[in-house]
């Protein structure tokens, strides 16, 4: 027996009491034939299933072509919940498990140094502003001249609007790179703590959006290599500062 046909009617039949809630696309994006509940189908071969784009959770409105068990083409339209449902679970998963990561973070600032002496010891303020500044530079340079080859990485077409907004945060990188080569030297103070922090917010900051633009469909997956760049240098000034604060102490 073929219960394709019968798993396909009770699917319909879901998504057609789906449809008694309320919602607020009605319009019908073709000629097709509503479904009803109880309505025979004979489906032979799925041939499309298509729905509005939206960007809210919400019943809409979907249609199916498939061909029937006579061989011909047939439509129906149907109600079921948008894929911005599935979209949103996903970003409210996002939230919850950056959450996790931030107390987490939250937890390695405060407690002892998670990895081995001499590789803590290595994650200096020096080292990691000296990488951070090459790499600030690399960034200005990149999105100065080159914008289109991060963009196409990342799955993202070039535009004139995109190319003023890459050439604007190439001033932004090399600002950064200058003020950690002028810093790398520095000793404990105010102002190196300063930078170091607000460099940790922006390092996550940019890996979280970054990977819920991947999730969202915003970006492709080379974005990705960004995120764990970004999240690698900021768990890197995190130790750093651990490293700092227990050397202050054990001197103290």
């Amino acid at each position: 027996m073929n219960i394709r046909p019968f798993l396909l009617t009770s699917t319909l039949a879901c998504a057609a009491s789906a449809g008694l809630a309320p919602a607020t696309d009605t319009s019908a994006t073709s000629d097709a034939l509503p479904y009803q509940y109880g309505m025979p189908l004979h489906v032979a071969k799925v041939l499309s299933l298509t729905e509005p784009p939206t960007l809210k959770c919400k019943v809409t409105t979907a249609d199916m072509k498939y061909i029937d068990n006579t061989g011909k083409p047939a439509q129906i339209s149907y109600r079921k919940l948008s894929n911005a449902c599935r979209r949103q679970n996903w970003q409210t998963l996002l939230i919850f498990r950056f959450a996790i990561g931030v107390e987490w973070l939250r937890r390695v600032c405060s407690g002892p140094s998670l990895l081995p002496q001499g590789l803590a010891m290595q994650l200096s303020f020096r080292t990691l502003s000296s990488f951070t500044s090459i790499l600030c530079f690399l960034l200005a340079l990149v999105w100065g001249f080159f914008p289109e080859v991060l963009l196409a990485i990342w799955s993202i077409g070039y535009s004139e609007g995109t190319g003023v907004v890459a050439r604007r945060s190439a001033v932004l990188f090399a600002a950064l790179g200058v003020m950690f080569y002028l810093l790398r030297n520095a000793p404990p103070s105010v102002a190196r703590s300063a930078l170091s922090n607000g460099f940790i917010v922006g390092c996550f900051g940019l890996a979280a959006l970054g990977f819920g633009e991947w999730l969202n469909g915003h970006a492709g997956p080379g974005i990705l290599l960004a995120v764990l760049v970004e999240f690698a240098l900021g768990l890197g000034f995190v130790q750093a500062r651990r490293v700092t604060v227990e050397l202050g102490k054990t001197v103290g």
